[in-house]
Order: structure tokens, then C-alpha cells, then sequence
């Protein structure tokens, strides 16, 4: 919208972007929406919840009227029909439709204040970037909160299940080796130098019988071979560890 405009057809390229833009903020505003009923479904950390709620809190203030617009454009067949809702429905309860089919039509860009209007409604695009920017940010902040929450678990889990099963796993020079890579991975090896070749097969089955128990499994990095997780185990290959 900020570059040049390019006609096509009949129509401003800018008025195009108008129209991509107000959707894709209001899909935006949508996503931290059922996000934060995902992070209290799961039982996030009350500081996480309010994080991301205040962060949208900023990105309404910012964009009062985003609905609004978004409402004139999607459904568009109600509003031509004065049905539409929100706005357009408060508007025909105390006006004449000739006067809701009016104040309620247009939907412009206007370059000159760079806003995006329908109606009295405006979305200022200086202030969309800056705000949709800080509500990504903050919807990215609290989905990787929910992934190190889920590795936490993951890495608790799978210590407990192997060291329940009898087989040592509380450092690198165990036979077997339970890494976390980064916060959101955990990574099980086995340190062959400590294991008899002959010893390997079994005690590969021991470990993954442990996690399978403990509702855990154990995938290749990479796309999955020819040789299943045993196998893998059994030369010495770092595996991923996951939910079965």
C-alpha cells in the first residue's frame, strides 16, 4: 500500500492491499483470541495468559475500529443487503436503512492520511504495522511458552520412565544418555563405549518398552530408515523423544 499504484483493471492496486490488509489484522486479532483459550485449556502460568492479553488489549486500542471494517467486508452480502451485524446492526435499530446503507457503504484507502475507512470506521495503517508486529510477537512468546512447558515434561518424564526401569541415565558417561538439545527438545543415545555390543539389542528394547510405558516414543531427526528405533538405538544414533 506504501509503494507505488498499480491499476489493475479498473481497479487501484491499493484499494486491493486495503482489503488484504483489514482481513488479515482482524485474522490476526482472531488467532490471539483462541490462543489464549488454548493457554488456559492447557493450564498455562497465569503471567503467560496475561502477557499475551494485554498485548491485545494494546493492539484493539490501536486498531478501535478494526472489527468494524472487517465486519463491512466479510460477509459483504449482508451489508449490501443492510443485514449485516455489529455496526450495521446497532445502526438499524435508531436510523432509516437508506440512511445505514449510506453512512455504512464505502470502503476506501486513502493514501493522503494512509487510513482505511468504511463509514465513520478508520484503521490508521502507520499504527496497524507497529501493532500487528508487537501482537505477533506476543502470540509467538506464548506459543513457545506452551512448547518449553511440554519439553519440561517431556524431559521429566522420560528421565523417570529409564531410571525406573532400572537402567542409569543421570549423566554423559552413562550407558545411556538423555540430552536435552535446546528447551524444546530432548534427545535419548546410548554411550556405546560403555556397552557391550552383545548387551545393546536388549537393552535398547528395555528403554523404548520404558517410554512406550510412560506414554513416550523415540523417532529419527530425520526421516525415518530403513531400521526401526532399536536399531537406531543399538549404533549409537541420537533420537527424538515425543508424545507416542
Amino acid at each position: 500500500m506504501h509503494s507505488d499504484d498499480q491499476p489493475t483493471g479498473w481497479f487501484s492496486s491499493r484499494q486491493i492491499d486495503a482489503r488484504t490488509l483489514i482481513v488479515a489484522l482482524r485474522q490476526l486479532l482472531g488467532v490471539a483470541e483462541l490462543e489464549q483459550i488454548a493457554l488456559k485449556g492447557l493450564g498455562m502460568s497465569p503471567d503467560v495468559v496475561d502477557a499475551l492479553e494485554q498485548a491485545q488489549q494494546r493492539y484493539e486500542a490501536a486498531l478501535s475500529d478494526i472489527r468494524h471494517v472487517r465486519d463491512r467486508l466479510t460477509p459483504f452480502e449482508d451489508w449490501a443487503h443492510r443485514k449485516g451485524g455489529g455496526a450495521q446492526a446497532a445502526a438499524r435499530k435508531v436510523g432509516a436503512p437508506r440512511d445505514v446503507a449510506r453512512d455504512l457503504w464505502s470502503f476506501r484507502y486513502e493514501a493522503a492520511t494512509d487510513t482505511v475507512t468504511t463509514g465513520p470506521f478508520t484503521v490508521p495503517v502507520s499504527a496497524a504495522i507497529p501493532a500487528a508486529t508487537e501482537l505477533c510477537v506476543a502470540i509467538h512468546t506464548a506459543a513457545r511458552a506452551v512448547d518449553v512447558k511440554s519439553a519440561a515434561e517431556v524431559l521429566s518424564r522420560t528421565i523417570r520412565a529409564i531410571t525406573g526401569a532400572g537402567i542409569p541415565c543421570d549423566g554423559p558417561k552413562g550407558p545411556v544418555v538423555v540430552s536435552p538439545d535446546d528447551d524444546t527438545r530432548t534427545y535419548v543415545f546410548f554411550n556405546l563405549s560403555t556397552i557391550p555390543e552383545i548387551e545393546r539389542a536388549e537393552l535398547a528394547a528395555r528403554v523404548l518398552a520404558a517410554l512406550a510405558g510412560a506414554g513416550l516414543q523415540l523417532r529419527p531427526r530425520g526421516f525415518p530408515q530403513a531400521r526401526d528405533a532399536q536399531e537406531h538405538l543399538v549404533v549409537g544414533e541420537a533420537l527424538l523423544v515425543g508424545w507416542a
